[in-house]
């Protein structure tokens, strides 16, 4: 007979029986689980929303950096596809992290609201 593991608390139990019977210790984690808010819960969104702010900071300054150094090179040298291309990318990355960032913000002012 197949073993398999419970996914909630760890105990074996067989495939014939078709699900861990230990409900004492599956309530308890599970109400622990659900006294968290969302914002405890999910914490480490905060942290990956503070590193997508810097690397807005970060695309930005090499893009500029970038800009600098082009217009730097003779004239003879420039190939203004590669501006295109770098502004291009530019918009992309910092829409996409605006748009994380906001989307980050609406989750925890969604639980917020669900919260009162």
């Amino acid at each position: 007979m197949k073993k398999i593991k419970c996914e909630i608390c760890g105990n074996e139990y067989d495939e014939i029986m078709g699900e861990c019977w230990n409900t004492i210790n599956h309530t308890k984690e599970q109400d622990e689980e659900q006294s968290k808010t969302l914002s405890q819960q999910y914490s480490v969104l905060r942290t990956f929303q503070i590193l997508a702010y810097y690397l807005m900071l970060g695309t930005t300054g090499i893009y500029i950096y970038t800009s600098v150094i082009f217009f730097d090179i003779p004239e003879s040298y420039r190939q203004y596809y590669m501006l295109i291309g770098s502004t291009v990318s530019f918009i992309f990355t910092i829409s996409s992290l605006f748009c994380f960032t906001k989307i980050i913000d609406f989750l925890f002012e969604l639980a917020y609201k669900v919260k009162q």
